[in-house]
Protein backbone atom coordinates (compact mmCIF):
# COMPACT_ATOMS: atom_id res chain seq x y z
CA UNK A 1 0.00 0.00 0.00
CA UNK A 2 2.44 2.62 1.15
CA UNK A 3 4.75 1.32 -2.41
CA UNK A 4 1.08 2.15 -4.45
CA UNK A 5 1.09 5.73 -2.59
CA UNK A 6 4.37 6.88 -3.41
CA UNK A 7 3.65 5.86 -6.72
CA UNK A 8 0.52 7.85 -6.75
CA UNK A 9 2.56 10.85 -5.20
CA UNK A 10 5.04 10.30 -8.10
CA UNK A 11 2.69 10.20 -11.20
CA UNK A 12 0.74 13.21 -9.46
CA UNK A 13 3.78 15.41 -9.49
CA UNK A 14 5.12 14.41 -13.28
CA UNK A 15 1.51 15.02 -14.49
CA UNK A 16 1.85 18.64 -12.97
CA UNK A 17 5.52 19.28 -14.31
CA UNK A 18 3.63 19.72 -17.50
CA UNK A 19 1.65 22.54 -16.46
CA UNK A 20 3.78 24.15 -13.35
CA UNK A 21 3.67 27.99 -14.32
CA UNK A 22 6.25 29.25 -11.66
CA UNK A 23 4.38 31.87 -9.69
CA UNK A 24 1.02 31.36 -9.79
CA UNK A 25 -0.84 30.16 -6.58
CA UNK A 26 -1.37 27.18 -8.49
CA UNK A 27 2.36 26.03 -8.54
CA UNK A 28 2.74 26.57 -5.26
CA UNK A 29 0.03 25.11 -3.52
CA UNK A 30 0.45 22.01 -5.28
CA UNK A 31 4.68 21.74 -4.36
CA UNK A 32 3.52 22.67 -0.90
CA UNK A 33 0.45 20.05 -0.85
CA UNK A 34 2.76 17.39 -2.30
CA UNK A 35 5.93 18.25 0.13
CA UNK A 36 3.81 18.02 3.27
CA UNK A 37 2.47 14.44 1.86
CA UNK A 38 5.95 13.19 1.59
CA UNK A 39 6.75 14.64 5.15
CA UNK A 40 3.46 12.76 6.26
CA UNK A 41 5.05 9.47 4.17
CA UNK A 42 8.86 9.55 5.71
CA UNK A 43 7.87 10.04 9.15
CA UNK A 44 4.83 7.27 9.40
CA UNK A 45 6.41 4.84 7.30
CA UNK A 46 5.56 1.57 8.16
CA UNK A 47 8.21 -0.59 9.94
CA UNK A 48 8.54 -3.19 7.59
CA UNK A 49 8.91 -0.95 4.24
CA UNK A 50 13.16 -0.51 4.59
CA UNK A 51 15.56 -2.83 6.06
CA UNK A 52 17.31 0.60 7.61
CA UNK A 53 14.28 1.09 10.00
CA UNK A 54 15.04 -1.70 12.93
CA UNK A 55 19.17 -0.12 12.70
CA UNK A 56 17.78 3.29 13.63
CA UNK A 57 15.32 1.69 16.24
CA UNK A 58 18.27 -0.33 18.23
CA UNK A 59 20.36 3.16 17.79
CA UNK A 60 17.63 5.24 19.41
CA UNK A 61 17.53 2.93 22.64
CA UNK A 62 21.07 1.95 22.57
CA UNK A 63 23.13 3.83 25.45
CA UNK A 64 26.46 3.78 23.59
CA UNK A 65 28.31 6.18 20.87
CA UNK A 66 29.94 4.77 17.80
CA UNK A 67 32.11 7.57 16.28
CA UNK A 68 31.88 5.61 12.84
CA UNK A 69 28.16 4.69 13.10
CA UNK A 70 26.07 7.32 14.49
CA UNK A 71 27.25 11.27 14.77
CA UNK A 72 26.69 13.45 17.93
CA UNK A 73 23.74 15.15 16.21
CA UNK A 74 22.07 11.26 16.04
CA UNK A 75 22.44 11.16 19.83
CA UNK A 76 21.19 14.82 20.86
CA UNK A 77 18.42 14.39 19.00
CA UNK A 78 17.62 10.69 20.14
CA UNK A 79 18.41 12.06 23.96
CA UNK A 80 16.26 15.47 23.73
CA UNK A 81 13.27 12.86 21.98
CA UNK A 82 13.83 10.47 24.86
CA UNK A 83 13.59 13.10 27.45
CA UNK A 84 9.82 13.22 26.78
CA UNK A 85 9.02 10.26 26.02
CA UNK A 86 10.50 6.69 24.68
CA UNK A 87 8.22 6.36 21.38
CA UNK A 88 11.00 6.04 19.08
CA UNK A 89 8.22 7.44 15.66
CA UNK A 90 9.68 10.44 16.63
CA UNK A 91 12.96 10.20 15.45
CA UNK A 92 11.81 9.56 11.92
CA UNK A 93 9.43 12.31 12.06
CA UNK A 94 12.30 15.21 13.33
CA UNK A 95 14.37 13.63 10.84
CA UNK A 96 11.30 14.52 8.26
CA UNK A 97 11.11 17.71 9.41
CA UNK A 98 14.41 18.53 8.80
CA UNK A 99 15.03 17.18 5.62
CA UNK A 100 12.06 17.35 3.45
CA UNK A 101 10.96 20.88 3.60
CA UNK A 102 14.37 22.11 3.65
CA UNK A 103 15.29 20.44 0.38
CA UNK A 104 11.94 21.01 -1.09
CA UNK A 105 12.01 24.68 -0.35
CA UNK A 106 16.23 24.67 -2.05
CA UNK A 107 15.00 22.68 -4.63
CA UNK A 108 12.21 25.18 -5.73
CA UNK A 109 14.52 28.65 -5.41
CA UNK A 110 17.21 26.40 -7.95
CA UNK A 111 15.17 24.39 -10.61
CA UNK A 112 13.85 25.81 -13.71
CA UNK A 113 10.92 22.63 -12.95
CA UNK A 114 10.60 22.47 -9.78
CA UNK A 115 7.90 19.90 -10.21
CA UNK A 116 10.06 17.73 -12.56
CA UNK A 117 13.14 17.86 -10.37
CA UNK A 118 10.68 16.94 -7.35
CA UNK A 119 9.46 14.25 -9.45
CA UNK A 120 13.51 12.76 -9.88
CA UNK A 121 14.00 13.08 -6.40
CA UNK A 122 11.01 11.21 -5.39
CA UNK A 123 11.94 8.25 -7.80
CA UNK A 124 15.50 8.18 -6.48
CA UNK A 125 16.59 10.35 -3.66
CA UNK A 126 13.71 10.20 -1.28
CA UNK A 127 13.70 6.50 -1.33
CA UNK A 128 17.32 6.08 -1.01
CA UNK A 129 17.84 8.89 1.70
CA UNK A 130 15.05 10.18 3.21
CA UNK A 131 13.36 6.80 3.75
CA UNK A 132 16.51 4.99 4.61
CA UNK A 133 19.88 6.95 4.86
CA UNK A 134 18.08 9.65 7.04
CA UNK A 135 20.73 10.88 8.46
CA UNK A 136 22.65 11.54 5.07
CA UNK A 137 19.11 13.40 3.72
CA UNK A 138 19.75 16.29 6.51
CA UNK A 139 22.95 16.34 4.82
CA UNK A 140 21.83 16.74 1.31
CA UNK A 141 18.90 19.08 2.19
CA UNK A 142 22.18 21.09 3.46
CA UNK A 143 24.01 20.96 0.63
CA UNK A 144 21.24 21.43 -1.98
CA UNK A 145 20.76 24.60 -0.14
CA UNK A 146 24.41 25.89 -0.07
CA UNK A 147 24.44 25.43 -3.74
CA UNK A 148 21.85 28.13 -3.91
CA UNK A 149 24.36 30.58 -2.20
CA UNK A 150 27.27 29.54 -4.63
CA UNK A 151 24.90 30.99 -7.46
CA UNK A 152 24.85 34.17 -5.41
CA UNK A 153 28.37 34.24 -4.79
CA UNK A 154 28.17 33.96 -0.99
CA UNK A 155 30.74 30.95 -0.45
CA UNK A 156 30.91 31.58 3.49
CA UNK A 157 27.38 30.69 3.61
CA UNK A 158 27.95 27.33 1.55
CA UNK A 159 30.40 26.80 4.13
CA UNK A 160 28.26 27.09 6.69
CA UNK A 161 25.97 24.60 5.21
CA UNK A 162 28.64 22.40 5.10
CA UNK A 163 29.51 22.33 8.60
CA UNK A 164 25.77 21.91 9.40
CA UNK A 165 25.56 18.93 6.60
CA UNK A 166 28.80 17.46 8.23
CA UNK A 167 26.95 17.68 11.64
CA UNK A 168 24.32 15.40 10.63
CA UNK A 169 26.73 12.81 8.73
CA UNK A 170 30.60 12.85 8.64
CA UNK A 171 30.61 11.82 5.19
CA UNK A 172 29.45 15.25 4.15
CA UNK A 173 32.50 16.95 5.11
CA UNK A 174 33.43 15.68 1.36
CA UNK A 175 31.31 18.67 0.18
CA UNK A 176 34.16 21.05 1.28
CA UNK A 177 34.98 20.66 -2.33
CA UNK A 178 32.07 22.93 -3.35
CA UNK A 179 34.01 25.80 -2.69
CA UNK A 180 35.87 25.28 -5.40
CA UNK A 181 32.82 25.08 -7.46
CA UNK A 182 31.75 27.96 -9.49
CA UNK A 183 28.54 29.20 -12.27
CA UNK A 184 31.03 30.65 -14.37
CA UNK A 185 30.97 29.83 -18.32
CA UNK A 186 32.87 26.33 -18.89
CA UNK A 187 35.26 27.77 -21.79
CA UNK A 188 36.09 24.96 -24.76
CA UNK A 189 39.44 23.51 -23.01
CA UNK A 190 37.44 22.39 -19.50
CA UNK A 191 34.73 21.09 -22.24
CA UNK A 192 37.44 18.63 -23.32
CA UNK A 193 38.84 17.57 -19.78
CA UNK A 194 35.32 16.89 -18.57
CA UNK A 195 34.41 14.93 -21.39
CA UNK A 196 37.52 12.92 -20.55
CA UNK A 197 37.20 12.97 -16.70
CA UNK A 198 35.14 9.47 -17.19
CA UNK A 199 37.67 7.76 -19.10
CA UNK A 200 40.58 9.07 -16.72
CA UNK A 201 38.50 8.49 -13.28
CA UNK A 202 38.16 4.55 -14.99
CA UNK A 203 41.92 4.32 -15.47
CA UNK A 204 42.51 5.07 -11.72
CA UNK A 205 40.11 2.18 -11.06
CA UNK A 206 41.47 -0.53 -13.06
CA UNK A 207 45.00 0.78 -12.49
CA UNK A 208 44.28 0.18 -8.80
CA UNK A 209 45.43 3.45 -7.95
CA UNK A 210 44.53 4.12 -4.61
CA UNK A 211 43.97 7.68 -4.27
CA UNK A 212 43.58 7.48 -0.71
CA UNK A 213 47.00 7.46 -0.30
CA UNK A 214 47.11 10.98 -1.64
CA UNK A 215 45.44 12.37 0.98
CA UNK A 216 48.22 14.24 3.03
CA UNK A 217 47.02 13.08 6.72
CA UNK A 218 47.59 9.37 8.28
CA UNK A 219 44.77 10.30 10.55
CA UNK A 220 42.01 10.97 7.58
CA UNK A 221 43.79 7.80 5.67
CA UNK A 222 43.08 5.41 8.46
CA UNK A 223 39.14 6.75 9.00
CA UNK A 224 38.59 6.84 5.77
CA UNK A 225 39.21 3.02 4.98
CA UNK A 226 38.07 2.14 9.11
CA UNK A 227 34.56 3.66 7.48
CA UNK A 228 34.51 1.68 4.51
CA UNK A 229 35.56 -1.40 6.58
CA UNK A 230 32.55 -0.85 9.61
CA UNK A 231 30.09 -0.56 6.57
CA UNK A 232 31.43 -3.22 4.17
CA UNK A 233 28.25 -5.26 4.36
CA UNK A 234 26.09 -3.03 2.79
CA UNK A 235 27.26 -2.78 -0.65
CA UNK A 236 28.26 -4.78 -2.84
CA UNK A 237 31.97 -4.12 -5.39
CA UNK A 238 31.03 -1.39 -7.99
CA UNK A 239 29.48 -2.53 -11.15
CA UNK A 240 30.11 0.27 -13.66
CA UNK A 241 27.93 -0.82 -16.35
CA UNK A 242 24.57 -0.60 -14.39
CA UNK A 243 21.77 0.79 -16.75
CA UNK A 244 21.19 3.99 -14.28
CA UNK A 245 25.03 4.77 -14.21
CA UNK A 246 25.04 4.16 -17.56
CA UNK A 247 22.10 6.46 -18.52
CA UNK A 248 23.62 9.15 -16.12
CA UNK A 249 26.71 8.78 -18.03
CA UNK A 250 25.00 9.60 -21.61
CA UNK A 251 23.00 12.50 -19.63
CA UNK A 252 26.35 13.97 -18.24
CA UNK A 253 28.05 13.73 -22.10
CA UNK A 254 24.66 15.12 -23.71
CA UNK A 255 24.76 18.59 -21.20
CA UNK A 256 28.01 18.45 -22.22
CA UNK A 257 27.73 18.45 -25.80
CA UNK A 258 25.02 20.35 -25.78
CA UNK A 259 26.68 22.90 -23.77
CA UNK A 260 26.03 26.12 -26.40
CA UNK A 261 22.56 25.33 -26.97
CA UNK A 262 21.48 24.68 -23.32
CA UNK A 263 23.81 27.38 -21.50
CA UNK A 264 21.36 30.06 -22.89
CA UNK A 265 18.41 28.81 -21.63
CA UNK A 266 19.67 27.12 -18.01
CA UNK A 267 21.78 29.57 -15.76
CA UNK A 268 22.54 27.17 -13.72
CA UNK A 269 24.18 24.83 -16.10
CA UNK A 270 27.89 25.00 -15.62
CA UNK A 271 27.96 24.31 -12.13
CA UNK A 272 25.49 21.59 -12.78
CA UNK A 273 28.07 19.76 -14.58
CA UNK A 274 31.09 20.52 -13.05
CA UNK A 275 29.16 19.16 -9.75
CA UNK A 276 28.12 15.84 -11.50
CA UNK A 277 31.68 15.64 -12.83
CA UNK A 278 33.19 15.13 -9.11
CA UNK A 279 30.11 12.60 -8.74
CA UNK A 280 31.73 10.23 -11.60
CA UNK A 281 35.13 10.69 -10.79
CA UNK A 282 34.44 9.57 -6.97
CA UNK A 283 32.39 6.33 -7.83
CA UNK A 284 34.96 5.15 -10.30
CA UNK A 285 38.49 6.55 -9.04
CA UNK A 286 37.68 5.09 -5.41
CA UNK A 287 35.81 2.02 -6.39
CA UNK A 288 38.25 -0.19 -4.68
CA UNK A 289 36.49 1.23 -1.79
CA UNK A 290 32.86 0.38 -2.56
CA UNK A 291 30.80 1.72 0.49
CA UNK A 292 32.73 5.17 0.31
CA UNK A 293 32.56 5.56 -3.13
CA UNK A 294 28.84 4.89 -3.43
CA UNK A 295 28.64 7.27 -0.88
CA UNK A 296 30.11 9.82 -2.30
CA UNK A 297 28.63 9.71 -5.47
CA UNK A 298 25.51 9.99 -4.13
CA UNK A 299 26.07 13.35 -2.00
CA UNK A 300 27.88 14.90 -5.35
CA UNK A 301 25.08 12.95 -7.28
CA UNK A 302 22.18 14.74 -5.59
CA UNK A 303 22.44 17.51 -8.42
CA UNK A 304 20.78 15.14 -10.93
CA UNK A 305 17.67 16.43 -9.51
CA UNK A 306 18.82 19.84 -11.17
CA UNK A 307 20.58 17.78 -14.01
CA UNK A 308 17.95 15.25 -15.22
CA UNK A 309 15.32 17.86 -16.01
CA UNK A 310 17.85 19.77 -17.85
CA UNK A 311 17.64 17.71 -20.73
CA UNK A 312 14.23 18.46 -21.30
CA UNK A 313 15.43 21.71 -22.63
CA UNK A 314 17.75 19.61 -25.22
CA UNK A 315 14.13 18.92 -26.72
CA UNK A 316 11.74 21.04 -29.35
CA UNK A 317 9.01 21.21 -28.84
CA UNK A 318 10.00 21.00 -24.87
CA UNK A 319 7.16 19.43 -24.21
CA UNK A 320 8.84 16.03 -25.57
CA UNK A 321 11.39 16.48 -23.38
CA UNK A 322 9.27 16.89 -20.61
CA UNK A 323 7.78 13.18 -21.68
CA UNK A 324 11.29 12.01 -22.07
CA UNK A 325 12.30 13.01 -18.26
CA UNK A 326 8.98 11.67 -17.15
CA UNK A 327 10.02 8.21 -18.57
CA UNK A 328 13.03 8.20 -16.72
CA UNK A 329 11.43 9.22 -13.53
CA UNK A 330 9.19 6.04 -13.79
CA UNK A 331 11.57 3.80 -14.99
CA UNK A 332 14.22 4.39 -12.09
CA UNK A 333 11.12 4.51 -9.50
CA UNK A 334 10.78 0.84 -11.02
CA UNK A 335 13.76 -0.13 -11.15
CA UNK A 336 14.77 0.80 -7.43
CA UNK A 337 11.92 -1.07 -5.65
CA UNK A 338 11.78 -3.91 -7.96
CA UNK A 339 15.27 -4.85 -9.02
CA UNK A 340 17.56 -2.97 -6.21
CA UNK A 341 14.31 -3.71 -3.49
CA UNK A 342 14.55 -0.13 -1.63
CA UNK A 343 11.31 -0.66 -0.94
CA UNK A 344 10.11 -3.92 1.24
CA UNK A 345 6.54 -5.56 -0.34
Amino acid sequence: MFILLLFIVLCSTLFLSFFEREGTIKYKWTYIVITIVLCAMAAFRPEDVVRDYSTYIEHFSSKTKSEIEVEPSFQMIASAIKYFTNSYIWLFIVYALLSIPLFSYALQKLSLHPHLSLSIWIANFFILQNLTQIRVAVSIAFFLWGLFFVLQKQKIRYLLCIVCASFFHYSAIVLLLGILFSNRPIKKYERYILLSLPIISFVFSIGNIDIVDFIPIPYIQERIRQYNSLSSFETESINFFNIPYLLHLATYFLLLIKYQFLTAKISYLPLIIRIYACSIFFYLSLSFLPVLSTRISELFGIIEVLMIPSVSYAFLPQRYGILIVCIYAIAIFLFNVFYMQLLIF
